[in-house]
């Protein structure tokens, strides 16, 4: 069985600071065993909590890391705990943190010691998929167009029309996360507020923002996006 060891810890900041006796049960999965699945991830410490993590319920994917909801329960038995995040590398797959979902909040980071699954995570398996209407699809082309985004390369951005005049995009996520730093950066230097239409460019910036992720999509029924010049 794998051991866990808490390498880095943080109680949390102001009011989003973990209470001194919850906190020291926290620290309690030093010492504790991990176990992993096909599908679950679970986090058992000395004193019996738990947390587990469905492998199923990503709260985000990138390059380097994938986010899970996951559970913490007073023990293996309880039906209900309190929500938490579970990040894993995909540098180091014996490394996790186990993080509230409070932005000033507590987390500890564990390893594992023992033998752990070693297998990196395969984020071609994941795509970044978004509904988009019409208008946001014309000034999606209009910044590609004028060389304000970074043009997709070949499979980087592909869709399925749904409906007349709106489509879903699905991105790989290393395109995607390219893209969205250029978008945010054109916000934060005022470029959209500058321009006659702030509230369209802000619209699309948020609507992509919004971007679910999807595993396993089936890519032979989506067609590559075209750039239109």
């Amino acid at each position: 069985m794998t051991t866990i060891t808490i390498s880095d810890k943080f109680q949390g900041r102001g009011g989003m600071r973990h209470l001194d006796e919850p906190w020291q049960e926290l620290l309690k999965f030093d010492g504790g065993t991990f176990s992993e699945t096909d599908t679950q991830i679970s986090f058992i410490a000395t004193n019996g909590q738990v947390v587990d993590v469905k492998k199923r319920d990503i709260a985000d994917i990138t390059n380097n890391y994938i986010v899970y909801r996951g559970t913490h329960k007073k023990n293996i038995d309880s039906l209900v705990g309190g929500s938490v995040f579970v990040v894993q590398s995909n540098n180091d797959n014996k490394r996790f943190t186990i993080k509230s979902t409070l932005g000033s909040g507590f987390y500890l980071v564990v390893d594992l010691s023992n033998e752990a699954s070693n297998d990196k995570i395969d984020t071609d398996d994941y795509l970044k998929k978004v509904e988009l209407d019409g208008q946001h699809l014309a000034y999606l082309a209009n910044a590609f167009a004028r060389g304000l985004f970074p043009k997709p390369e070949t499979g980087e951005l592909l869709y399925k029309t749904i409906s007349h005049g709106k489509c879903v995009l699905f991105f790989k996520l290393d395109y995607y996360e390219k893209l969205m730093t250029v978008i945010e950066k054109s916000y934060d230097e005022g470029l959209f507020a500058s321009s006659n239409s702030e509230r369209e460019w802000n619209n699309l910036k948020y609507t992509l923002k919004c971007a679910l992720i999807e595993k396993d999509t089936d890519k032979s029924l989506l067609q590559a996006y075209s750039l239109p010049f």
